[in-house]
């Protein structure tokens, strides 16, 4: 398969999302909806790419992106989102592994790339977002 086509403007947050999963951030560079993000050591967000450990230290998702040092919100783990793209059901998505700031299947991501896993297809459109991160290039 290949990273996920998605559509920023549909991306969304599903109803029995609670509030204290968003939280308001700086972004290091422009960034759009459904992108996954991590904290840079500048205390900005960045869009995540599977490159170094920490580049794919995924802390969230953007729900409102913004332009180089403008400010938007992320989604944490535990939220249920459409990422504005079609899902496999029961598929497990990672952080894309030629795109930064992309999303694909986990199965995509090849030797020396840095695994973080991002949830599992839990309809065509809706992300269980629940973050695992290797923190180890895979062999």
């Amino acid at each position: 398969m290949a990273e996920l086509t998605q559509t920023p403007a549909n991306v969304s947050l599903m109803a029995q999302t609670s509030l204290s999963l968003l939280r308001p951030v700086q972004y290091g560079e422009a960034v759009s909806n459904g992108m996954p993000v991590y904290l840079h050591t500048d205390t900005k967000y960045y869009k995540a790419a599977p490159t170094t450990a920490l580049t794919a230290a995924v802390v969230g998702i953007a729900v409102v992106g913004g332009a180089l040092d403008g400010y938007g919100v992320i989604v944490l783990p535990g939220a249920k989102i459409n990422i504005g793209a079609t899902l496999i059901i029961g598929t497990m998505y990672a952080i894309g592994d030629t795109t930064a700031g992309a999303i694909g299947p986990e199965s995509d991501l090849g030797s020396a790339d840095f695994p973080c896993s991002l949830g599992y297809s839990i309809a065509a459109g809706t992300l269980d977002f629940s973050i695992s991160l290797s923190g180890v290039a895979k062999a």
